[in-house]
């Protein structure tokens, strides 16, 4: 009866012997001829690889900083700009606040020369008035009494009419 396994007989056990002494030459070949062309370029890749990555943690490095110092700048210029703000709103409430007073001035003045104006046709209407009275008493009193009277007794007249109309 013949079995599974495989038969071993010599020229298989010859073959199995030729590939194994070739893949000896073989590696000895490319130990003695390339391992250290191999091994090099493998060793540049790695320092290569190091090299990148200590580039991209330098890099890293570098924009933290670089954002750290924005991020610091940009708070400057905040407070800046929060700064000028204020000033400006300062600045404006002070100008305001002059104005308002030399407006307040300016109104004050105005009425008050508005006043003065006012009495002084209120005491030209006065003597305007009482001008008028005087003369109409005079006459008044010429056509009741029928000729003229003496200085003395107009001013009588008149302080009597002004009296009179004072009351009024």
């Amino acid at each position: 009866m013949e079995s599974w396994l495989i038969r071993i007989d010599a020229e298989l056990l010859k073959q199995a012997a030729i590939q194994l002494v070739t893949f000896l030459i073989y590696f000895v070949v490319v130990k003695k001829f390339f391992y250290d062309k191999i091994n090099g370029i493998i060793t540049k890749r790695k320092e290569m690889v190091a090299a990148s990555l200590e580039s991209a943690k330098s890099a890293d490095e570098k924009a933290e900083r670089l954002q750290k110092e924005y991020d610091e700048k940009v708070a400057a210029i905040e407070n800046e700009r929060i700064e000028i703000i204020r000033k400006a709103a300062t600045d404006a409430q002070e100008v305001k606040d002059r104005i308002v007073g030399e407006a307040r001035e300016q109104a004050g003045a105005i009425i008050e020369n508005a006043k003065k104006e006012i009495e002084a046709e209120k005491a030209k209407a006065q003597e305007e008035f009482k001008d008028t009275i005087i003369e109409m008493t005079m006459d008044a009193a010429e056509k009741v009494v029928g000729k003229s009277l003496s200085r003395e007794d107009h001013l009588d007249l008149i302080n009597e009419s002004i009296s009179m109309f004072k009351e009024v």
